[in-house]
């Protein structure tokens, strides 16, 4: 075909009369120009594609794509299933978890229940034995077991509980060979308070109802004391001064108590 472009145009050029023998050879010489550039892209596009032929083409992404698309999606999906199988697996021990949970419910109500009720017989039994013995004469304790338990309130410091003690013991027993002791501690339970008065009080009757008692000569002693005290100088010298006089065979220490209280006081 370019062969033919060019015996065409020698022959235009040699007779210049030919180019214009007819419109038939005008265009003819147009599509031969059409055709020679058609043919040179066409020959671009042939080269191009040799020098890419190595290269992926689009087809081949395309393709590429949705099959990776496939796959993650059935992968999607396997996940889905396990993820379904281990939901449908926690229902299942939640369901059991939840019927334990009621019939341990309804364990707990029925023993609560049956415990409501031996509780009500034991407060109705323990009302019953406390009428019936309400209803009884008392017994009263004896002298010693009273006296323990004054000795149990004193040594916990528990001074009003044994106030309460002694006098009863005192009201009860007040002729027993323990009297003249608790009349002591009674005082002492004075004294230890503060009571000074009450104290004086106490230690008096003592020396003066139970003066052959072994605690006596402490009573005398603590009556002096109590008397200190109150701010009755004499009459705590008088009472300390007697001590060694009436209870000459007292403890040594108790008679040299009362000497060093007599000289603190500056008795005479």
């Amino acid at each position: 075909m370019i062969r033919l472009f060019f015996l065409l145009l020698g022959l235009c050029i040699a007779f210049p009369g030919f180019a214009f023998m007819d419109s038939e050879t005008s265009a003819l010489m147009d599509r031969l120009d059409r055709l020679e550039r058609d043919l040179t892209l066409l020959q671009r596009k042939i080269y191009q594609t040799s020098t890419d032929d190595s290269a992926p083409s689009k087809e081949h992404f395309v393709t590429g794509s949705v099959e990776h698309l496939y796959t993650k999606i059935a992968q999607i999906e396997e996940q889905a299933q396990a993820l379904t199988q281990q939901h449908e697996g926690l229902t299942h021990d939640i369901e059991k978890i939840n019927e334990q949970l009621t019939s341990l419910r309804a364990d707990i109500q029925i023993r609560f229940e049956e415990t409501e009720k031996k509780l009500a017989l034991q407060e109705q039994q323990i009302a019953d034995l406390r009428k019936l013995y309400e209803g009884q004469p008392k017994a009263l304790p004896t002298p010693q077991n009273l006296y323990d338990e004054v000795q149990t309130a004193l040594q916990s410091k528990n001074y009003e509980q044994a106030q309460a003690l002694l006098e009863q013991f005192l009201a009860t027993y007040e002729q027993d060979a323990l009297a003249g002791n608790a009349q002591y501690w009674l005082g002492e339970t004075f004294y230890a308070r503060q009571k000074y008065e009450d104290a004086t009080a106490a230690f008096a009757a003592c020396v003066k109802k139970y003066a052959d008692s072994t605690k006596a000569p402490d009573c005398l002693l603590k009556l002096g004391l109590s008397l200190k005290q109150s701010s009755s100088k004499e009459e705590a010298c008088t009472a300390l001064a007697s001590l060694p006089t009436t209870y000459p065979k007292a403890d040594k220490a108790l008679l040299e108590k009362a000497a060093n209280e007599a000289k603190t006081l500056s008795c005479p």
